[in-house]
């Protein structure tokens, strides 16, 4: 058997042998130890990012709600791929078109009653400073909106809101409905972060890296 030797230098008389075996046991307890540290610390800043995403979203629907009573509307989306140092970045949309006049806004069911659009928040028509448009993961925070209720020409005191084609949809993964599409319970927008893994996310340089 082959023995290492630690000596000790406050007791140069007195030896301690330790087996590569032994040695290699407290090589690996220590690993496992600093591997459960690290997966703790993740989890800590995991969670910590997700609630304050949390708190920034509830500060952005209070925006929102503010908007809308200004403006008798919600806003239109902004487009996703400006960057911070363009005039457009964070500045929404008309919706009043046939098609979005900014780049990177997706049109769904388009031509319809229940045509909505997707874009990245737009911080500035809400009068939020252009960090809010990010997640704590770097990504951009993604809006959604039914058309006609963000259409600068139209209040909620058109004929749109009695539609109720025109509510959003949520739908699980067997494709049943989640909310009930009528006017007592309209959700009429939707904030959206990609999170941690950032699949389908715009990054802070306008860029979408992650399919």
């Amino acid at each position: 058997m082959v023995n290492l030797m630690v000596f000790s230098p406050c007791s140069p008389r007195s030896t301690h042998g330790y087996t590569l075996i032994e040695l290699s046991v407290v090589i690996a307890l220590i690993g496992i130890l600093m591997g459960t540290a690290l997966s703790l610390g993740s989890n800590h800043i995991e969670k910590k990012n997700i609630t304050l995403t949390d708190t920034s979203l509830d500060t952005i629907e209070e925006a929102i709600l503010l908007f809308y009573r200004t403006h008798e509307r919600v806003p239109c989306p902004a487009s996703p791929n400006q960057a911070e140092n363009t005039a457009s970045f964070g500045v929404e949309d008309t919706c009043s078109a046939a098609a979005p006049v900014l780049g990177g806004i997706v049109e769904l069911n388009n031509g319809t009653a229940d045509e909505q659009w997707m874009g990245a928040l737009p911080t500035r028509s809400l009068g939020l400073p252009d960090r809010m448009m990010f997640d704590r993961w770097g990504n951009r925070l993604m809006y959604g909106v039914q058309k006609n209720f963000a259409d600068s020409t139209k209040t909620f005191g058109d004929e749109v809101v009695a539609a109720t084609a025109s509510m959003l949809k949520i739908r699980d993964k067997a494709g049943n409905k989640v909310n009930p599409d009528d006017v007592q319970n309209p959700v009429i927008y939707v904030l959206l972060s990609q999170g941690k893994d950032k699949r389908g996310a715009y990054t802070k340089a306008g860029t979408q890296p992650v399919s």
